[in-house]
């Protein structure tokens, strides 16, 4: 069985359940046994960037030179160090790597030409709509893709002999914020143009919304183009221009890469998805076959069902958690919970320091200082699944990365997820074939809930701890260390009146 680890990064709270799409269909259509293994964070949305610290804590985890290949989704990393740490732990790995959507030098490319597809955009812009001054709204600076597609336009712009402004060209990120304050600046500025070109859809209607409080209409007054072809460009009015692919097309011929090369095919650097052109309203187009409107409320409804039910879901676990007494108690009433959603699998490693609490005689004073923030310890202890009176260790120098399971023919998706209390690692937490969580967007608000329950356990066990010592403090002579006055009326005086009423010692005392 091969093993194709997946670094990744969610969208804010999602997940970009494409790539899980595109691997299920290519192992189901083709003879490769390959698990993968992802790891993946949340860490490019907290205003907190201890939190972010913990998520990204995660890249830490694997060795990756024990894998068949690595997958890159490094295009929601907005952390240029945490994205060059990744990238160098991946080609120190000296295995095949694919990234998507991302060119990286010395690593094999899935994903789209999108100096291709902008250039098609701004030309018919230009020769079928006639339009001279196009300006640019940018996403993150720092997005390979979005790089790609403001070097396409400043080129198709030049091809053109029409003269690129840098004063037209504006930008912050992906979100609908972004376009709404673009259009705002080019008003005060008086830059409006004939057509905008925006990185992505959300800028997209961001621009739209702007422009129609502002006593615009679009397309009479300029031409808007997006890109991503999201449900909100189909969708919005007017229908918005945009570029459309499929992720779980780049991930499948990620796969194929990764079977060509295992197999001592020759294989290009890289395989490009197509794009389609969705040229429509908001650029003075008929849509070819426009999208059904109806269909979009249906699933809007059904999205709005979804997300009650996650409410209402995650209210219920947070109260199964809340009365769990122990780290094991905790990992396997989330199993429990998860199963009845056809999730396979699930093992909780934890830090030994972390989970000794549970042993309060037996655990030392730990200074603080001495607690991770940064990778993860040699040996974990294996919290779950639970065996025996003792728990288990897992040495992670080894390479391995999960307790013994039973070997399977079928391709199964283990998905790593950090366990951390802000920066502090705790430990990480494997979810096998947890698809149910992915596809509607659970999985965020499931991991929070735990995160939260696991640090609530934790502070009752300090607590608890504490209290412990104080007590024992409250009845010893802090010179002697002999039981004091406070001993003899706590301990040896219940005992001396349960003698006199029955003149019997207690059995605990015989």
């Amino acid at each position: 069985m091969k093993k194709i680890a997946f670094i990744t990064d969610g969208w804010e709270r999602y997940v970009t359940y494409a790539w899980i799409e595109g691997y299920r269909r290519y192992t189901a259509e083709h003879p490769l046994t390959a698990d993968l293994y992802v790891f993946h964070s949340f860490g490019n949305f907290s205003k907190d960037q201890n939190f972010n610290t913990g998520e990204y804590n995660i890249i830490q985890l694997p060795d990756l030179s024990a894998f068949d290949g690595i997958i890159l989704d490094l295009a929601n990393i907005l952390n240029v160090s945490i994205k060059e740490k990744i990238t160098e732990l991946a080609a120190k790995a000296s295995v095949p790597v694919v990234s998507l959507m991302e060119k990286i030098p010395g690593m094999y490319f899935s994903g789209i030409d999108n100096q291709s597809a902008v250039r098609t955009l701004v030309e018919h812009l230009i020769t079928r709509h006639h339009c001279r001054t196009i300006n640019y709204i940018h996403g993150p600076e720092s997005s390979y893709e979005d790089q790609q597609r403001f070097l396409a336009y400043r080129e198709t712009l030049r091809s053109y002999k029409i003269a690129f402004e840098p004063e037209r060209v504006t930008g912050q990120n992906y979100e609908i914020e972004t376009g709404i304050h673009a259009f705002y600046e080019f008003r005060d500025k008086d830059l409006l143009p004939d057509a905008f070109v925006c990185a992505n859809d959300n800028i997209a209607v961001g621009v739209c919304l702007a422009a129609g409080e502002s006593g615009y209409k679009i397309p009479d007054d300029f031409l808007i183009t997006g890109f991503d072809n999201e449900n909100k460009a189909s969708f919005f009015k007017p229908r918005i221009t945009t570029v459309g692919f499929s992720k779980a097309e780049v991930m499948y011929n990620a796969l194929k890469l990764f079977h060509d090369i295992w197999e001592n095919k020759d294989v290009s650097d890289h395989i490009y998805t197509p794009v389609t052109h969705v040229f429509q309203e908001s650029c003075r187009c008929t849509p070819a076959n426009p999208a059904d409107r109806g269909q979009y409320v249906a699933n809007s409804i059904m999205s709005e069902v979804h997300q009650n039910d996650m409410q209402n879901w995650m209210m219920e676990l947070d109260r199964y958690l809340l009365d769990c007494t122990s780290f094991t108690e905790l990992a396997e009433h989330l199993h429990t919970w998860l199963s009845t959603h056809g999730c396979g699998n699930l093992s909780l490693l934890m830090n030994p320091d972390i989970f000794l609490l549970g042993k309060i005689d037996a655990l030392a004073e730990i200074p603080d200082d001495l607690y991770l923030d940064f990778g993860y310890p040699k040996q974990m202890t294996v919290v779950y699944p639970y065996s025996g009176n003792e728990a288990g260790e897992l040495d992670l120098s080894t390479g391995k990365l999960l307790p013994e399971v039973s070997e399977s023919d079928i391709p199964n998706v283990d998905f790593f997820a950090p366990v951390h209390f802000r920066e502090r690692e705790i430990g990480y937490l494997v979810l096998e074939n947890c698809d149910y969580l992915l596809t509607h967007q659970f999985l965020f608000e499931t991991l929070n809930t735990f995160r939260t329950s696991i640090e609530a356990l934790y502070g009752k066990l300090i607590l608890r701890k504490k209290n412990r010592q104080l007590s024992q403090l409250y009845i010893h002579d802090s010179l002697t260390g002999l039981y004091n006055r406070m001993a003899y009326e706590k301990l040896a005086l219940p005992v001396f009146n349960q003698y006199m009423k029955s003149k019997k010692l207690p059995e605990s005392c015989l």
